[in-house]
C-alpha cells in the first residue's frame, strides 16, 4: 500500500511542477488523473512490492519548481 500511495503522491506533484497552475478544477483534474493512473498501474500489476518502480530525489522536484 505504501508503494500505490507513494506513486500517487509522485505523479499528482509531478503533474503539478509540470502545469505549474492552482485553480481548484486544475487541481482537481490533476488529483483524478494521478488516481485513475495508479488504479491502471494496480490494475496492470505494474506496482511491485518488492521493489520500488521510481526513486525520486529532491533534485528531480527543485528542477520544475525552479
Amino acid at each position: 500500500m505504501k508503494h500505490v500511495i507513494n506513486l500517487g503522491l509522485f505523479l499528482f506533484v509531478l503533474w503539478l511542477g509540470m502545469s505549474g497552475h492552482f485553480d481548484p478544477l486544475v487541481l482537481t483534474l490533476g488529483v483524478i488523473t494521478a488516481t485513475v493512473t495508479v488504479y491502471l498501474a494496480i490494475r496492470i500489476d505494474l506496482i511491485d512490492h518488492e521493489s520500488y518502480l521510481l526513486h525520486p530525489s529532491p533534485s528531480l522536484f527543485l528542477r520544475f519548481f525552479s
